[in-house]
C-alpha cells in the first residue's frame, strides 16, 4: 500500500487506516493459519502446531496487536525510494556473494610443482576434486 501511494505521489495512509487494513488482510488470508481462543481456555491437542491468539491485557486481540506495531514500523522506516534501494541493494548482493576460492596461495604453488600430470593424478596427490584441479588451473593461467 505505502509503494503503490508513494509511486502515485498520493498522499500516505495515516497510522489507523494502514492498521485496519492490515487487521482485514490478516482476517481474509491468514484465517486458515490461526486458532482463537479464550484466554485460560485449554488448548487442543490436535491444534498446537497452530498459532494461538489470546486477547492481550490491553483487550486488543494478537492480530490488533500485530497489525498496530507493524503499522507503526511501515510507518516509521519507509520511504519513497524503497523499492529502488531493495533493488540496488539486490544487486550489490548478487555481485558480491561468489564463494571465495577454497584453495591458498600455497595450493597453487603445490599444483605447479606437478606439472606434467594428468588432472585425476593431481586431484589425488592434493586431495582435491578434479572440478578443483580444472579451476586451480584456470587460477594459475589468469594468475
Amino acid at each position: 500500500m505505502l509503494n503503490d501511494r508513494g509511486r502515485d505521489k498520493a498522499v500516505l495512509p495515516d497510522h489507523d487506516l494502514l492498521v485496519l487494513a492490515l487487521e482485514r488482510y490478516l482476517h481474509q488470508q491468514c484465517w486458515h493459519l490461526v486458532y482463537h481462543h479464550d484466554y485460560g481456555e485449554q488448548r487442543e491437542p490436535q491444534r498446537l502446531r497452530r498459532t494461538y491468539l489470546d486477547e492481550s491485557r490491553s483487550g486488543l486481540t494478537a492480530i490488533e496487536s500485530v497489525a498496530r506495531s507493524s503499522a507503526r514500523y511501515a510507518l516509521d522506516t519507509w520511504s519513497p525510494d524503497y523499492i529502488h534501494e531493495m533493488q540496488r541493494l539486490g544487486s550489490v548482493g548478487g555481485k558480491i556473494s561468489k564463494r571465495r576460492p577454497s584453495w591458498t596461495d600455497a595450493d597453487l604453488d603445490a599444483l605447479a610443482a606437478l606439472d606434467g600430470m594428468t588432472v585425476a593424478q593431481q586431484a589425488i596427490a592434493l586431495d582435491v576434486s578434479m572440478s578443483s584441479i580444472d579451476r586451480m588451473r584456470r587460477a594459475l593461467r589468469e594468475g
